[in-house]
């Protein structure tokens, strides 16, 4: 009997003991997990971070037709350009002089290799602001040559055509003649469009700002311009 109780004894401090070490074991372990929850309360804090900085950018709106939808807004940047606050596109506020630019340089073609590239994109994204004779790739080569000290219209490099849908963008169907209320130049002309007619790759897309009306035209026909940058 007596030997049966200390079997006993030994055989329960034995589960004890196990107890103990696992809990021990477990006490050593818990300071990982302490420092991983510090990972996760870091990673929230990042987290939290990046959703505060994607709800403070801007949203981009689909604009109204003049007509129905959201106002038809633009803020004038005072440097020759103009900004759309539905779309957040800047556009170039004056047509340069002279007007009237072709997609493609030979009758037939379908590249856009035209006077829109050698020499709008040239005179509006590689000349120095307002000293129109001087080339730049920056703004560094254009200080002391008068002007803005500027290379490219504003400062930037990246004047493009728009795409049809861009273009018309700009159309307001609640008025004629032309067919727009944007800040700066409003003549009621066909602009080019960068977007080819799929049927017919000498084709593009035209927007006439007479009444706001899309057509096409021979890619070798002078027209004129309102080039686009962004959305930044």
């Amino acid at each position: 009997m007596h030997m049966r109780t200390e079997l006993w004894s030994i055989v329960g401090w034995g589960m004890v003991g196990a107890l103990l070490w696992a809990g021990h074991a477990g006490a050593q372990g818990l300071p990982g997990c302490l420092r991983e929850l510090g990972a996760c309360t870091a990673s929230l804090g990042t987290c939290q971070k990046d959703l505060a900085t994607c709800q403070a950018e801007p949203t981009v709106i689909f604009p109204g037709d003049g007509v129905n939808g959201p106002q038809l807004s633009y803020t004038d940047n005072g440097d020759g350009t103009f900004t759309d606050k539905n779309t957040l596109l800047m556009w170039q506020k004056e047509f340069p002089v002279p007007g009237n630019y072709s997609w493609t340089n030979a009758p037939g073609g379908t590249a856009l290799n035209g006077s829109i590239v050698t020499s709008l994109f040239e005179l509006i994204n590689n000349r120095c602001e307002e000293a129109t004779s001087v080339g730049c790739t920056s703004d560094a080569q254009c200080a002391g040559v008068g002007g803005t000290g500027k290379c490219g219209l504003a400062g930037h490099r990246d004047w493009r055509l728009p795409n049809i849908r861009e273009l018309q963008s700009l159309a307001d169907y609640s008025r004629a003649s032309p067919a727009s209320n944007v800040p700066g130049a409003n003549t009621p002309t066909h602009l080019w469009s960068g977007t080819t007619v799929a049927s017919d790759a000498t084709l593009a897309w035209v927007v006439a700002f007479q009444s706001g009306g899309v057509t096409v035209f021979s890619k070798d026909t002078a027209l004129n311009v309102r080039t686009v940058r962004g959305p930044d």
